[in-house]
């Protein structure tokens, strides 16, 4: 929409340009993950869930879990229940 608007009053090319920069389906994705993703990360810190750095042992064994598997939820689900996990690697801010 500002696009358009930016292109039905143009008065350069370069102006014609930036708008359909704006207008880009990428540029539109884009800004919308980065609200979404704002938007989930609040939601989920209201809820009490807290942001924490795997080790590299934890990393390493994640890594070997399939992607989406019940495995690699089940591990994640140990993680993220566990105190101590919590207490000792919780990432500032969070």
């Amino acid at each position: 929409m500002v696009a358009s608007r930016r292109i039905d009053n143009w008065s350069d090319s370069e102006s014609i340009q930036r708008a359909l920069h704006l207008a880009a389906p990428e540029v539109q994705w884009d800004r919308a993950a980065r609200i979404l993703q704002g938007e989930l990360e609040r939601c989920l810190t209201e809820r009490g869930y807290v942001k924490f750095q795997l080790t590299r042992a934890q990393a390493r064994r994640l890594k070997k879990l399939e992607a989406g598997s019940l495995e690699r939820r089940a591990y994640l689900y140990r993680l993220t229940s566990d105190p101590k996990v919590l207490e000792a690697q919780a990432m500032p801010g969070s």
